[in-house]
């Protein structure tokens, strides 16, 4: 059951901002406010509260009472992510759909871009952009840069993630098309291996978003069932391309034994889970929160040693300094990388190549 408060919106609405929130009060208000000040008027905000005991609802109501196009949605008993996006998107009214979430901020020209380049490019559904890396307090400690043309985001989904998801602009209709989302922790990397026979993928070059990270946003369970998610949805966008069943259709669950059904190795497995924690680990040292990103790196070292992690975390650096344009920087950690633990960085060498591979054979999807 949901309730809601929220009159019909009086004026015609081009971009609704889905943003779904649960216990996020320490930055809603921000949150909201980055919205409500976009230089794009025609928009509608949509806010998902999914069974919050904190002050979320109170807080997002006395926007309601303040500004007439935002509109409050709740799920009084918390229903996980992908329903509250569900329920947000088909609530909305606008004819593009965009995400937040509630502990990240919208530069304030975000939507106007986003939706100017979706007008001038009809065969894109879904557009993202670059991010400001920002901690707890709000200070900026980086760029993440994705990539931009459909060709080299194509190449990126094959092993990663290629957008932000609270950056992305999506068109109504595709996510119609597919069904709109599924699976908890990896509903935006599962959406956009749907979406991806169905239409043409961008990001902007420019910052759109202030992309907080904190040592609370994640566990190290929520962080092993995010890997294990992360390998089935792959193998089952592999079935769909083979023209097979998608194995994870009408689940909101994947059981214990769906992956070795599915020929998923369990080495498989333990590998996705490895680099999850140490994905992690480096975002939570980028924003300070240097005793968190210890504790992850104890328990990636138990599951794959020392020295494999501690080369894995230096690929890492080289991909931010890369990213942030400190070519030297990022050759001197992957350098290190190779002398810390060569086998392993050999191994991520090769399959960088197989990924460019892929991208000039143009298989795709």
């Amino acid at each position: 059951m949901t309730t809601s408060r929220f009159a019909p919106p009086a004026r015609d609405v081009v971009v609704s901002v889905v943003l779904p929130v649960r216990d996020g009060e320490a930055f809603l208000a921000e949150a909201i406010e980055s919205v409500l000040g976009q230089t794009l008027d025609e928009l509608e905000l949509v806010v998902v509260d999914d069974g919050s005991a904190d002050s979320s609802r109170e807080i997002a109501d006395a926007f309601v009472a303040r500004d007439s196009r935002v509109r409050v949605v709740t799920q009084p008993i918390p229903a996980g992510i992908s329903r509250a996006l569900n329920l947000g998107w088909r609530t909305a009214t606008g004819r593009y759909v965009a995400r937040m979430d509630a502990d990240d901020v919208s530069l304030p020209d975000r939507l106007e871009r986003q939706i100017t380049f979706m007008t001038e490019h009809p065969d894109v559904g879904v557009v993202g952009g670059a991010v400001l890396l920002i901690d707890e307090r709000g200070a900026h400690v980086g760029q993440i840069r994705y990539p931009a043309t459909d060709a080299a985001i194509r190449a990126r989904l094959v092993t990663a993630n290629p957008f932000a998801h609270p950056s992305v602009v999506i068109r109504r209709e595709e996510l119609g098309r597919v069904g709109g989302y599924r699976l908890d922790h990896v509903e935006d990397y599962d959406l956009w291996l749907r979406l991806a026979p169905h239409t043409r993928f961008a990001n902007l070059e420019e910052p759109v978003l202030l992309y907080r990270r904190h040592a609370r946003q994640v566990s190290v369970e929520e962080l092993d069932e995010q890997a294990r998610r992360l390998v089935a949805v792959r193998y089952a966008a592999g079935a769909r391309r083979s023209g097979r069943p998608d194995p994870l259709e009408g689940l909101d669950e994947i059981p214990d034994d769906a992956l070795s059904r599915m020929g998923v190795s369990a080495s498989e497995v333990e590998a996705a889970m490895f680099e999850a924690r140490v994905a992690w680990a480096h975002a939570l040292e980028r924003v300070g929160a240097a005793r968190a990103s210890a504790a992850l790196a104890a328990a990636g070292c138990a599951a794959g040693g020392r020295s494999t992690f501690n080369g894995a975390l230096e690929i890492e650096r080289a991909k931010s300094a890369l990213g942030d344009g400190r070519r030297a920087v990022a050759l001197v950690h992957a350098l290190a990388a190779f002398v810390i633990a060569p086998r392993y960085a050999a191994h991520r060498l090769r399959r960088v190549v197989a990924v460019r591979r892929r991208r000039s054979a143009e298989t795709g999807f």
